[in-house]
């Protein structure tokens, strides 16, 4: 999950899990931090999350930077990928054309776009 944060004074960035303070532990959580922009304090915050899929779906996270001046939040709720199913009702032949069938299953209140 990415953060990107801008100010002066700098600022620093907070993350939570489902409204609890998030421990960045090194093991299942950690933060990196990477300058994006010096002239402008710009730094990209990415928070890296060492779970299963599973583990995560459902859960919100939310992302605080904060200076002197104030702060500002976002927030993400980790839903799960889409199931992707390709078959075939036929056996290909060498040479000759056939058909396959490809069925995409979404979470709840997903949506597909394009073709």
């Amino acid at each position: 999950l990415t953060c990107i944060s801008t100010g002066s004074p700098a600022t620093t960035v907070t993350w939570m899990r489902d409204g609890q303070p998030l421990t960045l532990n090194g093991s299942t959580y950690w933060m990196t931090q990477t300058v994006a922009n010096r002239r402008l304090s710009t730094y990209e915050n990415v928070l890296i999350i060492n779970r299963a899929m599973s583990d995560i779906v459902g859960i919100t996270y939310n992302c605080t930077v904060m200076n002197a001046l104030g702060h500002v939040s976002g927030t993400l709720i980790a839903y799960p990928p889409p199931t992707v199913t390709i078959s075939s009702p036929e056996i290909p032949v060498a040479g000759e054309s056939f058909s396959l069938t490809c069925t995409v299953t979404l979470a709840e209140g997903d949506s597909l776009i394009g073709d």
